[in-house]
């Protein structure tokens, strides 16, 4: 125990604890040893402690180790000494020699190491371990005062370094180690420093005390199960001052042991590392609020992940972030934390209030004075605003934290918790650096939230590139615009996407830039990624920080491709201009206009003859449009035809607009345009489109073409018909939006593969949504596809019914025995199934079979029979189906009779046009029926011999009833009479004879009335009743009331029915089972007997249960044969023929009988009886 004691404390000093032998030879070393020479304490076992000394100090150490030993006490000295890693360093060696075990105990440390009071405690347990007397060896007289004076002087020593040391010591009892934990017995002053607790606090007290909610648990735990095994151990966590107040605490716990090795008393240093640990948090924080600010996130999300992170890391209960507007004249509530239900009533309550005026409440207040405020006791704090609401939750103390940037407040966070105001005092200075930090961050945040907003979500284009020829970013207009995602845009030179044809502008552009000149407005085209063109307006400049170009664009598509297609259109359309001059009455034609009108260059316009251009049937129309433009402000746009100056006609087109003033049209102006040519195109093509239109309406498919944008141009009224879609919902529309019950997987490849291809498709397809097979037929053209389709659906119902017909026909004539067989009279073909091979043995395969093969094959008797059925089938119209029987030859040359049902089709004039049949081999029957024949008539024989036989058996019975009984009755009278009257004259043995002649003339007797009831069994002339079995039995116990009440039985009867059958039979049973129970009974024992039945689906089961002697089970046959008897007559009367009788009622009522019986645990009989 004393070893283990030592190896545990010298295993946690941070002095090296070791022993050695008389020639310096390490025997015990502690693990401080690896720290102060490098070597592990393995490695130094057996080692001469001069080996780790320098060369120069050794014989000075090999003098002290000798001096050691000539003296009784503790010798210090000083010397050097070389590290495993080679380095010098000096050592203070103390130690002392046992006498006793031949051995010096030394310690061992460096020189400079300058903190022997941090485990002062442990000193008294060594000196304790290292003193002579600790074997309870008991040193010299002589040096007894001296140790016990340095002693005295070595605890006074103890007893100082505790009492003036830094760190706090407390001293425990060692038990109990349970949730009330040891109580303290010392404490010193630095632990009143450290926790506000005077010794007259915590005496007698645990130190769970000090402990609180943010205690870590799991530490607590480590250290309990440390304690548990008596074993060292080191725990950081947070513990509570007397007034609530959080700080953070190092404690190292040792067991101390007595001189018998008992362990009697904890021993705790412990130390403040608050400010350690909070250096060590406040890093950490800032590096995770950094990273939060740094994810790709707006402002409020980051600010609302901020919150719940802080107030998980401080344990507040809620946390909110106030920003100032950007008039400065209020702060305002932007993102909120609830950690628990109290705060969520917080906000509940004070939901209203989302904004101070500058100085008002906790957010105003903090904005105001630029510092930290903590307030307490918010219930009286009148400038606590909402502290309704932290009294309805609790809310006990809050503080607010400016947020600072360039000494500007730019918001405010505040934290509220329920707990003590000291929990908050604990975080001031921690969070008193978030003021700038945080600051700086939001600050960076804003603009960034800014810019990308503005990056985001201008229309424009905004790009950052560099002067190597890469863009750097892109906004997301320029990816929508060009069609390549940011990281294809940037991953190759701009160049790349620019039009060839604007590579040297664009390049000469960028040198410009360079040169730090700004681009106001240039040109350039840039191919998309679907290889379209656009054209882009540029504003660029440099960036004067960094070597970047900074550029703004906008889409210039539209008016590049409007300005090209006017400028086209001026030279092919065609389209001149006029206008009207409703002031001066005058009218300009432009050349193209004359040349429409075919006047010459000496024609004067006018309105009425310009009116009369037009043909006489429309002038009045024209007019009226026009006057409706001058009254109305009605632009218009109309067709008409005119009659040039040449008498030729014309198709125009003509658009106009009027000018007014001061409410009063004083222009028309417009475009005239010759559209004669389409004009005729139109109406030819309207022609031919009507002439279609008649023909494609009247076939009876349904019909539809579709263009190249698979938009449907055509739907006849035969498609509205068969699909349900009206033309004029279809028409212009995508094939695939419309009708989507019509186009199937199958149809849409079809499609595609034709119009891909260009070949025409024709295939068979079915339409779930409209259960309708269709034949569809695909024709490509220049303009799209044109269909044909057509529902098939009653074709295909008949050719499904007639394929599952014939796969039904086959699969019968696979399955079944008999031989199938189809003649088709009309072609002379025959038919055969798997049958002919199986019942007769030909050969399906290698066989022609024919009408003359199967003819040839009847046997010759029934031929003409079968020949002239066949004929009379044939002959009369009425019969559809017959069957023969008849006998056909086999393959082996026998013949087997077969029966062969067929059924005859016949056309609409009744002419057999098909027979189909099935052959049945009957040979077993046949036989059968034979035998059958054969067996009925040896049966006759043998019911007339039976019927004689039971004559004569009854004729028995009748004899046996009344002749064989007479002859006993004399024997048995004369016998009495011969003992009543030579009685006197009679010895007992004579009288003893008579009695055994008279017995057994008896027993005859009963035995012939026993074979007379078993004979008459199955012979009742009694008809079938309701039979109450709860009566019945209660008549049994009626007849054998005498023997009941002297064996004094007792009996049980559960669930006793009533039943429909014979009463006669059934009562004899009852009477024999029970009189059975009552008669082989135990000695002494009264008899027990149950009766129950069980209502079974087709019978009903009973028993009879007893207490009685019991049979064993090798008999349980042989007690139901007649005459049959397991005991003999002077110990139970019978003749062994009473279970036969049952037995055979049972049985011949249709039911069972058997037992269960164990000898002297009595028997239980069951039998059933059919309902």
């Amino acid at each position: 125990m004393i070893e283990n004691g030592l190896q545990k404390i010298i295993n946690r000093f941070l002095e090296t604890l070791c022993t050695t032998d008389a020639e310096g030879r390490f025997l015990t070393i502690s693990t401080a040893a690896a720290h102060l020479w490098g070597y592990t304490p393995h490695e130094l076992l057996g080692m001469s402690y001069c080996e780790v000394m320098y060369a120069d100090d050794k014989e000075v150490g090999e003098q002290k180790l000798a001096e050691i030993k000539s003296q009784t006490q503790t010798i210090t000295f000083t010397n050097r000494c070389i590290h495993k890693n080679g380095w010098l360093i000096y050592i203070i060696w103390s130690g002392f020699w046992d006498n006793d075990e031949q051995r010096f105990y030394l310690t061992v440390k460096e020189a400079e190491q300058q903190r022997p009071e941090e485990f002062a405690p442990y000193q008294k347990e060594l000196n304790t371990l290292f003193s002579p007397e600790r074997n309870n060896k008991q040193p010299d007289t002589n040096t007894k005062s001296a140790e016990r004076k340095a002693e005295y002087h070595h605890l006074k020593l103890l007893e100082s370094v505790i009492t003036n040391t830094t760190d706090a010591v407390i001293i425990t009892e060692a038990e109990p180690i349970d949730d009330v934990g040891p109580r303290i017995l010392y404490v010193n002053a630095a632990f009143t420093h450290m926790t506000g607790y005077t010794r007259e606090d915590v005496l007698g007290k645990t130190p769970r005390i000090l402990q609180g909610p943010k205690t870590d648990r799991r530490e607590l735990d480590r250290m309990r199960h440390a304690l548990e095994t008596w074993q060292p151990c080191e725990i950081t966590v947070i513990n509570y001052k007397k007034t609530g107040e959080e700080f953070w605490i190092h404690m190292a716990v040792n067991p101390v042991a007595d001189e018998n090795g008992w362990y009697t008393h904890w021993v705790s240093i412990e130390r403040d590392v608050t400010q350690q640990k909070n250096e060590e948090l406040r890093k950490r924080l800032l590096v995770e609020i950094s990273q939060l600010f740094n994810r790709n996130e707006t402002l409020i999300p980051t600010l609302q992940t901020v919150l719940e992170h802080l107030a998980a890391f401080a344990g507040f209960n809620l946390a909110e972030a106030w920003l100032i507007s950007s008039d400065q004249k209020q702060i305002n509530l932007i993102a909120t934390y609830s950690k628990d239900e109290a705060a969520r009533k917080f906000y509940k309550e004070s939901e209203n209030i989302k904004s101070f005026p500058f100085g008002n409440g906790l957010p105003g207040t903090v904005w105001k004075n630029h510092k930290v405020e903590l307030w307490g006791q918010l219930h009286s704090k009148d400038d606590f605003i909402r502290k309704t609401a932290a009294e309805i939750s609790g809310t006990t103390a809050v503080m607010g934290i400016p947020l600072t940037h360039n000494e500007k407040v730019l918001g405010v966070l505040v934290f509220g918790t329920c707990q003590p105001a000291a929990q908050l005092t604990y975080f001031e200075e921690l969070f008193k650096e978030l003021e700038f930090f945080l600051g700086t961050e939001l600050r960076r945040k804003l603009i960034e939230d800014e810019l990308n907003h503005i990056f985001n979500s201008t229309p424009g284009i905004i790009c950052l590139s560099s002067f190597d020829g890469y863009f750097k970013r892109m906004s997301p207009a320029a990816c929508r615009l060009l069609e390549y995602s940011e990281e294809e845009l940037l991953a190759q030179p701009f160049l790349h996407f620019i039009h060839p044809d604007d590579y040297h502008k664009t390049t000469h552009e960028v040198a410009h830039l360079q040169q730090g000149q700004t681009t106001f407005h240039f040109e350039n085209r840039f191919i998309t990624k679907t290889g379209k063109v656009k054209w882009l307006a540029w504003t660029a400049t440099k960036s004067a920080e960094e070597d970047l170009m900074f550029g703004i664009a906008k889409d210039i598509t539209e008016q590049k491709n409007l300005q090209l297609l006017l400028d086209t259109a001026s030279e092919l359309a065609k389209i001149g201009s006029w206008e009207l001059d409703l002031i001066h009455h005058s009218i300009y034609w432009s050349k193209v206009v004359r040349d429409i009108h075919e006047t010459g260059k000496d024609f004067i316009p006018d309105f009425i003859n310009g009116l009369h251009f037009y043909r006489e049937d429309v002038r009045e129309t024209v007019l009226k449009i026009i006057r409706e433009c001058i009254k109305n402000r009605t632009p218009f746009d109309f067709e008409m035809p005119i009659i040039t100056a040449k008498g030729n006609e014309r198709w125009i087109r003509t658009i106009g607009q009027g000018e007014y003033k001061d409410e009063k049209c004083v222009r028309l102006y417009g475009s005239f345009q010759d559209i004669h040519l389409r004009k005729m195109a139109e109406l030819e093509l309207q022609q031919a489109y009507a002439e279609k239109n008649s023909i494609l309406e009247s076939i009876q498919d349904g019909f539809l073409t579709v263009n190249k944008e698979w938009a449907v141009t055509y739907w006849n009224r035969k498609a509205e018909t068969i699909l349900g879609t009206n033309r004029e919902g279809i028409i212009g529309q995508k094939l695939w939006d419309t009708n989507k019950v019509f186009i199937t997987p199958e149809l849409y490849a079809h499609l595609h593969k034709a119009a891909d291809t260009g070949a025409a498709s024709s295939f068979e397809t079915y339409f779930p949504e409209l259960e309708n097979w269709f034949e569809i037929s695909i024709y490509p053209s220049e303009t799209g596809l044109s269909a044909y389709f057509k529902d098939i659906s009653n074709r295909k119902k008949a050719e499904e019914e007639f394929r599952q017909s014939n796969e039904r026909f086959q699969k019968v004539t696979a399955a079944t025995q008999d031989a199938i067989w189809d003649w088709d009279i009309e072609n002379d073909s025959l038919y055969w199934g798997e049958g002919f091979k199986t019942l007769f043995g030909y050969s399906i395969e290698s066989s022609d079979p024919t009408l003359h093969s199967w003819r040839d094959r009847i046997h010759p008797e029934d031929l003409e029979e079968i020949t002239q059925a066949l004929a009379n089938l044939f002959a009369d119209p009425s019969i559809n189906k017959c069957q023969q029987e008849y006998r056909y030859r086999k393959a082996t040359g026998e013949y087997a009779f077969v029966i062969d049902r067929y059924a005859i089709i016949r056309n609409k004039d009744g002419k057999p046009i098909r027979m189909i049949g099935a052959m049945t081999d009957i040979t077993y029957r046949k036989e059968a029926e034979e035998a059958l024949k054969r067996l009925n008539e040896t049966l006759n024989v043998r019911a007339k011999e039976l019927a004689l036989s039971n004559a004569e058996l009854e004729q028995f019975a009748y004899v046996a009833s009344h002749d064989l009984q007479e002859p006993l009755r004399m024997v048995t009278g004369f016998l009495t009479q011969l003992d009543k009257k030579y009685g006197d004259s009679l010895d007992a043995k004579a009288k003893q004879y008579i009695a055994f002649a008279v017995d057994g003339a008896k027993r005859m007797r009963q035995i012939i009335l026993d074979l007379l009831d078993f004979s008459r069994v199955g012979k009742t002339v009694n008809t079938i009743e309701d039979v109450s079995i709860k009566a019945l039995t209660d008549e049994v116990c009626q007849l054998q009331s005498t023997l009941i009440e002297e064996s004094k039985a007792v009996f049980h009867c559960h669930h006793l029915p009533t039943i429909r059958t014979y009463r006669a039979p059934l009562f004899q049973v009852f009477q024999n089972l029970i009189g059975n129970a009552l008669k082989y009974r135990k000695e002494g024992i009264p008899p027990e007997i149950v009766i129950q039945a069980t209502e079974n689906p087709a019978e009903w089961l009973f028993s009879i249960r007893d207490n009685g002697i019991g049979i064993r089970e090798e008999y349980f046959e042989k007690i139901f044969v007649i005459f049959q008897r397991l005991h003999n007559k002077e110990k139970y009367s019978g003749t062994g023929i009473g279970l036969s009788i049952v037995k055979k009622i049972i049985e011949n009522l249709g039911g069972r009988i058997w037992l269960e019986s164990e000898p002297d645990r009595g028997s239980t009989f069951y039998f059933t009886i059919p309902k």
